[in-house]
């Protein structure tokens, strides 16, 4: 598998597989589903997947605005 394998950066999985250059190719779901051409076919099986968490705290404003 090793010999066939392409590291591609950031979130181009999925374009690398649209284009015709992969078979297979494994991003997150939000990376996938906008790309014509790749089609999601759903999560790895338990002990493969993982689980991005986003958090936002919002920042308090630097400047009020007045009236």
């Amino acid at each position: 598998m090793k010999g066939k394998t392409i590291l591609v950066p950031g979130a181009q999985a999925a374009e690398v597989v649209a284009r015709g250059e992969a078979e297979l190719g494994i991003g997150q779901a939000s990376e996938i589903v906008p790309i014509a051409g790749a089609q999601l076919l759903g999560p790895l099986p338990g002990e493969l997947a993982s689980t991005t968490i986003f958090t936002a705290h919002p920042k308090q404003p630097r400047h009020s605005l007045s009236s």
